[in-house]
C-alpha cells in the first residue's frame, strides 16, 4: 500500500476507534485488542496496530506491561481526543467540496478534470471522495466524467423542511413498541451534556466536538428503538447538516439551553417515561427550528442563511 494511503487509513481508523470508544461508553482502563478491532472494522490487524500506536503517541491509549492496549482517558475526554486526531486528506477534501458547494463556489454540475485541477489531487484521490459523496446522497453521476450535486440544506426553506422531517421521525422512534434504552449509555450521554453545560464548559470544547456529541445523542436515542430505519434516517440527516452546522456550533447562543433540554430528555428516559421524553424531544426540535440565530457561510448568489441548534 502506498505510504499516503497507509497514512490516511491509519488516521481514519484512529478516528473510528475513538468514536467506537465514545459510542460504547468505554472509559479509562478499557482493554482494546487488535483482533477484536480488526474484526469490527473489517480490516487486517496490521493497520489496526498502526492506528493503536498512533493513539498511544497521542496519549489516548496506553500500552500494558503484557504488550496489550488500554484506553488511557476518561469517556468525557474522548471528544477532545477526537479533535486532536487530524482528519485524513480524504476527509479534508470531502469537507472542502461540500463547503464550496454550499457557498456556491462550486456549480451544480462539475467535471472530474476541473476538480482535479481545482484541488490539485489525482483522479484516484478524487474518485474516492466523489464515490463517498455519491453513496451519501450528495452527488449523482452525469454523462461522461461529469457529476451533478443534489440539493441539500442550502436554503432556509430546505433547512426548515429538514426539521419537519426530524419531528416526524425522532419522537416516533421513542414511541416504538420495541424501544429498549441502555441505562449505561444514557448516563454517559447525560454526563457529557453536563460537562458542556457547566460554567465555562462551552468554551472548552470545539464546535466540531459539540456537533459530534449532539449527533451522537440523537442517533443513540433513535437507536434504542431497535429499528434500523429510524437510525438510518437520523444518521443520514446528521450527514446532511454536518457541513452546514460545524462552524455554527462555535458560538451558538442557544447551546446552553439546548444542553439543558438534552438533559431533560435523558432524565425522562432514565425514569422510563418514554411519552414525556418524546414530548420533550418534540419541544426541543420545535425550539431549535424557531431559533435560526447563527449565520452560516454566505454565497454571492443568495442571502445569508442562519442555522438552528438542536
Amino acid at each position: 500500500m502506498p505510504k499516503a494511503d497507509a497514512d490516511g487509513l491509519r488516521l481514519k481508523l484512529s478516528q473510528q476507534i475513538i468514536e467506537l470508544c465514545r459510542r460504547e461508553g468505554w472509559t479509562e482502563g478499557q482493554r482494546l485488542t487488535e483482533r477484536q478491532l480488526a474484526q469490527h472494522f473489517g480490516v487486517s490487524r496490521s493497520p489496526i496496530r498502526s492506528a493503536l500506536e498512533y493513539l498511544v503517541n497521542n496519549g489516548a491509549i496506553a500500552r500494558t506491561e503484557a504488550g496489550g492496549y488500554v484506553l488511557a482517558v476518561k469517556d468525557v475526554d474522548l471528544a477532545d481526543v477526537a479533535t486532536d486526531v487530524p482528519p485524513p486528506a480524504e476527509d479534508e477534501l470531502y469537507l472542502r467540496i461540500l463547503r464550496e458547494r454550499f457557498t456556491g463556489a462550486l456549480p451544480e454540475h462539475v467535471s472530474e478534470a476541473n476538480m482535479m485541477r481545482r484541488y490539485d489531487v489525482t483522479r484516484s484521490q478524487l474518485l474516492k471522495v466523489l464515490m463517498r459523496l455519491s453513496e451519501e446522497g450528495f452527488l449523482v453521476r452525469g454523462p461522461g466524467n461529469g457529476w451533478q450535486f443534489k440539493e441539500f440544506l442550502q436554503t432556509v426553506a430546505a433547512y426548515q423542511a429538514s426539521y419537519e422531517y426530524r419531528l416526524a421521525v425522532e419522537p416516533a422512534a421513542i414511541r416504538s413498541p420495541n424501544y429498549l434504552p441502555d441505562v449505561k449509555k444514557l448516563r454517559r450521554l447525560r454526563k457529557a451534556q453536563e460537562e458542556i453545560a457547566r460554567p465555562g464548559g462551552l468554551g472548552e470544547i470545539s464546535g466540531i466536538s459539540q456537533f459530534d456529541l449532539d449527533a451522537e445523542l440523537h442517533e443513540t436515542i433513535a437507536g434504542f428503538s431497535q429499528n434500523p430505519f429510524f437510525v438510518d434516517a437520523v444518521r443520514h440527516h446528521n450527514r446532511l447538516r454536518r457541513v452546514v452546522e460545524y462552524e455554527s456550533f462555535e458560538a451558538n447562543e442557544r447551546m446552553e439551553d439546548s444542553c439543558a433540554e438534552h438533559i431533560q430528555i435523558l432524565d425522562a428516559l432514565l425514569a422510563d417515561d418514554r411519552e414525556w421524553a418524546a414530548t420533550l424531544l418534540t419541544r426541543h426540535l420545535i425550539l431549535a427550528s424557531e431559533s435560526i440565530d447563527v449565520f452560516l457561510a454566505e454565497a454571492p448568489s443568495r442571502p445569508a442563511v442562519r442555522a438552528a441548534t438542536h
